[in-house]
């Protein structure tokens, strides 16, 4: 479309060049018939020149518009992207322990249970505690699941908290173990507990003091 707007806009100035030279020619003679052919042809092209350039015009704004809409469009699409991966980010920070290492920990959780479970099954009292638990999950730096066996229901609410005190520990040990920083601060706040024995739930650590329980 530009090419073909070029080409009229240099017809219409030979026209014009065309028309103005013969009317110098013929100005003495005052001869109407010899003007009105160029005349006539620098009018047409002048027409032809301005159609053509209303009708290109349109086309730059939209293209220009849908290229602006476009750059919009991507930058509000980098700026989700960014949102979403701080966002990320911040839940990661907040949680306390990365993915890979909570799967560290937990993975560790495991053998130091069953270790203890060992220790209980060889009569050594001090890990009695450890023959009502089935399962630790830590979920994130500060709370845990625990999934316990039918008898811990038969327990009083003080053999039960000291159960919970005793697997916070055991948790505290894990971490510990798998090469991860466990602060003062930390140890003294404990971990939050929710015990399940299966689909029932038994209790919860208190959120004033991860260290105290409140059961069923």
């Amino acid at each position: 479309m530009e090419f073909v707007t070029g080409i009229i806009e240099i017809a219409f100035v030979i026209a014009l060049c065309w028309t103005v030279s013969t009317w110098f020619r013929n100005r003495k003679t005052k001869s109407k018939e010899a003007i009105k052919k160029p005349l006539i042809t620098t009018v047409v092209l002048f027409i032809l020149g301005m159609i053509f350039a209303n009708v290109l015009t349109p086309n730059k704004e939209n293209t220009n518009s849908g290229n602006s809409t476009a750059r919009v469009a991507k930058k509000s699409s980098s700026g989700k992207k960014q949102s979403s991966s701080s966002s990320s980010k911040e839940n990661n920070e907040s949680d306390g322990y990365s993915a890979k290492q909570l799967k560290t920990i937990n993975k560790q959780l495991v053998k130091d249970l069953k270790e203890d479970q060992n220790f209980a099954t060889n009569g050594n009292s001090n890990y009695d505690y450890a023959n009502y638990v089935l399962k630790i999950t830590l979920e994130n730096k500060y709370a845990a699941k625990v999934m316990v066996d039918g008898s811990f229901d038969e327990l009083s609410d003080e053999a039960k908290t000291e159960v919970g005190k005793r697997i916070i520990k055991l948790i505290q040990t894990s971490i510990l173990s798998s090469g991860i920083e466990l602060s003062a601060e930390d140890e003294q706040t404990g971990i939050r507990l929710s015990v399940w024995n299966g689909p029932q739930f038994e209790g919860h650590s208190k959120a004033t003091n991860t260290y105290e329980f409140k059961w069923k």
